[in-house]
């Protein structure tokens, strides 16, 4: 019982470090394009795809992930003045998702809560550097996430065989398949 808060105060912790650290490189950054607008006008041909010609430029792009445009969209009509942010803030907290599982696989493998809390807080001093590179605008900015519940799931299906795990898998198997764009290889490997 003692183990299970200390792994639970330890998921905190790596969440509230990911938060404080995030927020202080974003505060600090001289170049911060998404407060200002004369460095990454949010208009331009992609922006006006998601905005007027969606469903047309949908069946005829075939070099990403059609739900990478998906997301986009949503992400675009939340807010279209602040599209690279919203991009940028959803792409940071999968992010941190991510670093939690990552911390389950490595404490996993490790048996270690502390090696695990440290390999994870530095993944998300890592991950940082990944957020701010095209603004978390490309497509491969959900890689993290994406292997991160893939991995865990393949791992959990191994370990124990039942349904929710199954669906879990199956879950993160979608991801990868819609959002990846060698998806369907990995899918068939594993």
């Amino acid at each position: 019982m003692r183990n299970q808060k200390y792994i639970f105060f330890s998921q905190i912790n790596i969440i509230i470090f990911s938060l404080l650290y995030r927020l202080l490189i974003f505060s600090i950054s001289k170049s911060n394009n998404f407060y200002f607008p004369h460095i990454r006008n949010p208009i331009n041909n992609y922006t006006l795809m998601l905005d007027e010609k969606f469903l047309s430029f949908l069946s005829f792009e075939h070099t990403k992930p059609l739900a990478y445009f998906l997301k986009d969209y949503i992400l675009y009509k939340i807010n279209p003045s602040k599209f690279y942010l919203s991009n940028f803030i959803f792409v940071s907290i999968l992010d941190i998702v991510a670093v939690l599982i990552y911390y389950r696989i490595i404490k996993r493998i490790i048996s270690s809560p502390k090696i695990s809390f440290i390999s994870s807080a530095l993944l998300s001093i890592a991950f940082v550097s990944w957020e701010y590179w095209r603004t978390s605008s490309h497509y491969d900015h959900l890689n993290i996430f994406i292997f991160a519940i893939f991995i865990h799931s393949s791992l959990s299906i191994y370990q124990n065989k039942k349904l929710t795990n199954k669906v879990y898998y199956f879950i993160s198997l979608l991801c990868l398949l819609s959002l990846h764009s060698f998806g369907i290889i990995y899918a068939l490997v594993s």
